[in-house]
């Protein structure tokens, strides 16, 4: 997302333009990940046994 960020904001090209109007959403699927990252992290604290089984079934 960085490398995308600072693409975008040095580029004066035509063929970029498409990726700055992207941005907004690029980061938005971005928050929405990290979000559920979060909540999975959370998850995982409070419930620890429930998230083993998920990940190591058997």
């Amino acid at each position: 997302m960085l490398a995308v960020s600072l693409v975008v904001g040095l580029s004066r090209s035509t063929g970029l333009r498409g990726l700055k109007r992207s941005a907004g959403p690029i980061q938005r699927v971005g928050s929405v990940v990290m979000l559920l990252v979060g909540a999975g992290l959370i998850y995982s604290t409070v419930q620890p046994d429930a998230f083993r089984s998920v990940l190591f079934p058997g």
